[in-house]
């Protein structure tokens, strides 16, 4: 395990996502969506991220996974970070769709989550 700093805070990550103990107390959304990205391709989905929302509709999710038949929209969230209003109206909206998972994934109580979805 090594030690990462960043922010003047630090924080320790493995080297494997495939581990099912890595530490994920206070990592940043951007941290956290990576670390589900990784697993997510290390499980064989294919991964859709918009880099740069600005030019996109507010709100849309920050991720749309794809593996065979299955299709899983994921809003990832800081353990403190809040869903906003346009965002909701887009998990609702893609709530309905039938057959497509819809989640909001926080590190410190989805990991678990996460794993038994994308495996």
């Amino acid at each position: 395990m090594a030690a990462n700093r960043r922010n003047g805070r630090s924080h320790r990550v493995r080297a494997s996502v495939a581990d099912r103990g890595v530490l994920l107390g206070g990592l940043s959304e951007r941290d956290w969506q990576r670390r589900v990205v990784d697993y997510a391709t290390w499980c064989g989905w294919l991964s859709y991220h918009t880099h740069d929302s600005r030019r996109s509709e507010p709100g849309f999710p920050d991720l749309v996974l794809l593996r065979r038949d299955r299709c899983v929209v994921a809003e990832l969230k800081s353990d403190v970070g809040k869903v906003t209003t346009a965002q909701q109206r887009w998990l609702d909206a893609f709530a309905v769709v039938p057959g497509l998972e819809v989640h909001v994934w926080r590190p410190a109580d989805c990991w678990p989550t996460v794993q038994e979805t994308l495996r």
